[in-house]
């Protein structure tokens, strides 16, 4: 099984917030600050650049690399 990661932009953003309810239990965090703050860094200490994992056309995974 191949797996890439890629960049949640404006185009993604949708597919990204389908795959992080279906998974809300441990997500919510997640959710919050890509609601909030977007899917890019930005300076406040809660934004970050959100990430998916992609395995055939499918969302595996879902993190974000956030500076504080």
């Amino acid at each position: 099984m191949s797996v890439k990661i890629e960049r949640v932009t404006k185009a993604t953003l949708n597919k990204a917030f389908d795959y992080l309810n279906q998974h809300e239990e441990t997500s919510q965090f997640l959710i919050g600050n890509l609601k909030s703050f977007g899917p890019d860094v930005i300076d406040h200490q809660y934004s970050g650049n959100f990430k998916m994992l992609v395995s055939n056309n499918r969302i595996v995974g879902f993190f974000a690399l956030i500076f504080s």
